[in-house]
């Protein structure tokens, strides 16, 4: 295998899904013996799904053994479809599934080939130090193992989590600011320690369902500039263009990220924080004073917004203003939308 960026890894991808070959048997495949030395065994074709993307192919795990219990849950009771608990669609190029010898299951990613994705193998190295991986301020998804193949591809082990997307809405206002707290806590670890997401939205963001607690993932669009050289505009253009990839960048942004010159990603992260959140609560009653936090966070200049510490302050204010109010409206306590199924579990 000669690939030599992570857009070419990607550029071979679509290359093999154009010829109606699935980018497993192509990029993953030819791996299975390096990762088998370390214990990993990649999950396996599957015949249950149909692919819903081109090129992408289901997977089931390589035996017939339960999963063991790691601590961490994949599957819940929403995912009504029982075959997608014990399968699963590869949902991008870049990710793969596996078994570890004991029968955890466990997510590997592509996070750097060479000095492609530099910033991304940072952020997983510098929030995943063994001092700070497991303090209860980090949201980032905790890196299990790092593998590195022929001096060049540098592959990341991950916990398998369920995305959030797939999940119904919160049964009460209390759960609602947990959640909301975790992801301005998670936020505020990372710019502390100078590392800025820099794609933060719903499909990012994974949940531990046996702890109720939240993971920020997939830092390919991080920034990570050494201590001391944080500035307020120490980037310019869009997060794909320091990601190395190519394509136009699809999600809600801060207004200086499409104009020129160079800005500070850390305050495009509370803009795109904020207009997620905001995006998520604008309808929900008694939820005023986040909304209102919210569109601080998403002010159209970046110096007036709230720094990540700010923002944590006042969270953590509002929620104690919730404690007495339950239930999403006047009624009894229910969720106010219906269940989305989802078709596969949390990916990286």
């Amino acid at each position: 295998m000669s690939v030599s960026s992570l857009q070419a890894w990607r550029t071979h991808a679509e290359a093999v899904q154009s010829q109606g070959q699935w980018c497993y048997d192509a990029l993953w495949l030819p791996l299975a013996p390096f990762f088998e030395t370390h214990g990993y065994h990649l999950w396996v074709q599957c015949s249950k799904w149909t692919p819903t993307k081109k090129g992408l192919c289901p997977l089931a795990p390589p035996n017939s053994h339960p999963r063991v219990f790691d601590g961490y849950s994949y599957s819940s009771p929403y995912l009504l479809d029982s075959d997608a608990k014990d399968s699963l669609q590869q949902m991008s190029p870049v990710i793969c599934p596996a078994r570890a010898a004991q029968n955890h299951d466990v997510m590997i990613r592509l996070v750097a080939i060479g000095a492609s994705g530099e910033q991304h193998r940072r952020a997983l190295e510098r929030l995943g130090a063994p001092h700070l991986a497991f303090l209860p301020q980090n949201h980032s998804v905790p890196v299990l193992k790092r593998l590195v193949y022929d001096n060049k591809y540098y592959f990341a082990v991950f916990p398998i989590m369920q995305d959030i997307v797939s999940l119904p809405d919160f049964h009460d206002y209390l759960e609602a600011a947990d959640y909301v707290e975790q992801l301005v806590e998670g936020l505020d670890f990372f710019h502390e320690r100078l590392v800025s997401h820099g794609d933060i939205s719903k499909t990012n963001v994974l949940i531990n369902l046996l702890a109720t607690r939240y993971y920020y993932t997939d830092f390919e669009c991080a920034t990570c500039p050494d201590e001391g050289d944080e500035s307020p505009a120490s980037v310019q253009d869009n997060p794909l263009t320091w990601s190395d990839r190519e394509g136009v960048y699809g999600r809600p942004c801060a207004p200086e990220v499409s104009e020129p010159g160079f800005y500070s990603p850390f305050r495009a992260d509370i803009w795109q924080l904020g207009d997620m959140l905001q995006t998520e609560f604008e309808d929900s009653p008694h939820f005023e004073g986040y909304q209102v936090l919210f569109k601080e966070m998403m002010k159209d200049d970046p110096v007036l917004r709230p720094s990540s510490k700010e923002a944590l302050v006042e969270v953590r204010r509002l929620m104690q203003e919730l404690h007495p109010i339950r239930g999403f409206s006047s009624e009894e306590p229910k969720a106010i939308v219906q269940v989305e199924v989802g078709n596969a579990p949390g990916v990286l």
